[in-house]
């Protein structure tokens, strides 16, 4: 019991979306927990991002790591951003864009794109339409996925090109290559999220961890 009230033992449910084990920062705060408290049980849920917002305000889940969206129970979690991923292109390595080191957006203005579907509840999508618009052309979307990684495969068979979190080249595709984008700024961010009011000892332990990583000050293991 008085390791339980520490938040030494018991379970922390955790949601994820599909392609955050391939950011840097969800599996370092997933390692240094473990290492820090490897009493609790970590149960990992891999959900959608609406998914985990509702089951986070109805009590299914104790934390989860998602893409910033609009929903209605949002504002019944509290939010913090863990990640600042940049967006970068993705386009096929024989492309002629892919000789430049950095592209603007308006250099796309033509390319078939793929596109991350609206359906699996990120703003995303929304996103990368309004950069496009801003740089003066409305993409010419040939293919909608529901995961990242996916469009990283579509991208290498010569589907079309992408805007992707800047984490996607960890992924090492023959025939893909990724160039930042000239006009910088643009981030796919990462949020922790829980609900408000009270939270247990093993949250709290959770949130301590991950929010020092997110600072800069990983923490010391007992």
């Amino acid at each position: 019991m008085q390791r339980l009230g520490r938040g030494e033992s018991g379970v922390l449910q955790l949601g994820f979306t599909g392609s955050l084990p391939l950011t840097p920062v969800m599996p370092r705060v997933l390692h240094d927990f473990r290492l820090a408290f490897p009493g609790v049980r970590l149960q990992l849920r891999e959900l959608s991002t609406h998914e985990q917002i509702e089951r986070l305000a109805d009590g299914g889940l104790d934390v989860g790591f998602f893409r910033p969206t609009e929903h209605a129970q949002l504002q019944q979690l509290e939010t913090r951003v863990v990640l600042r991923d940049q967006l970068v292109v993705a386009l096929h390595a024989d492309s002629p864009l892919a000789r430049r080191k950095r592209l603007p957006l308006a250099a796309l203005q033509g390319e078939p794109f793929i596109l991350y579907s609206r359906s699996v509840s990120t703003g995303l999508h929304d996103q990368i339409l309004a950069l496009c618009l801003k740089a003066g052309f409305r993409p010419r979307v040939v293919q909608e996925v529901h995961e990242m990684p996916t469009i990283i495969g579509l991208v290498a068979a010569g589907v079309g090109v992408a805007l992707v979190a800047g984490s996607m080249q960890r992924i090492q595709v023959p025939g893909v290559a990724f160039r930042p984008l000239a006009e910088g700024g643009a981030t796919a961010d990462i949020l922790l999220a829980w609900k408000r009011g009270e939270a247990s000892p093993a949250l709290r332990n959770f949130l301590t961890i991950a929010l020092a990583d997110q600072a800069g000050a990983r923490p010391r293991h007992p």
